[in-house]
C-alpha cells in the first residue's frame, strides 16, 4: 500500500493518505494542528489518489488532530467536494477528534455538504466507521 505524506510549510507531516486495496477505500490519517492552506495542499494529494483509484469510499481519522479547521469548510464544500464527487466519492466516514474544536469543525462541514452527492457519517470510534464503510457499495 503506497502512502502519501503531506507536509506543512515547515516540512512536518500532518496527514498520511493511502489507498487500502484490501478494503477498497482511501484512508487519511491526520495529526497535529492544520491550517486552511494545509488542507488545500493535502487535497491535491487526495484528488490525485482518488483519480488513480476511482475509489468510492473514503475514511478520515482525526483522532490525533488538534484544534479547529472550520475556516477551511467553505472551501472544502465549494471547491474540493465537487472534484471528489467527480472523481468517484460516494461514501465518507469521518472519525472525529476528541478535541472539542475538531468536533465543532466536522459538525459544520457535515451541514455544508449534506445532500450534495455522497453519504457522510461521523463516528467517535474507528471500528464503527470501518464497519459502516465496509457495508457501502
Amino acid at each position: 500500500m503506497d502512502s502519501i505524506e503531506t507536509k506543512n510549510r515547515f516540512g512536518k507531516t500532518f496527514c498520511i493518505t493511502e489507498y487500502d486495496s484490501a478494503n477498497d477505500w482511501i484512508y487519511a490519517n491526520w495529526f497535529g494542528f492544520v491550517t486552511p492552506d494545509d488542507i488545500k495542499k493535502w487535497s491535491v494529494d487526495y484528488l490525485k489518489l482518488l483519480n488513480q483509484t476511482n475509489c468510492s469510499r473514503f475514511l478520515i481519522n482525526n483522532k490525533e488532530l488538534r484544534g479547529p479547521w472550520q475556516q477551511a469548510n467553505e472551501w472544502i464544500a465549494v471547491e474540493l467536494t465537487p472534484k471528489a464527487i467527480a472523481g468517484g466519492l460516494r461514501y465518507y466516514a469521518h472519525v472525529v477528534s476528541p478535541d472539542l474544536f475538531g468536533a465543532m469543525s466536522v459538525n459544520d462541514l457535515e451541514k455544508r455538504v449534506e445532500g450534495v452527492g455522497f453519504v457522510m457519517r461521523v463516528f467517535k470510534e474507528m471500528d464503527a466507521a470501518q464497519d459502516w464503510l465496509s457495508t457501502c457499495t
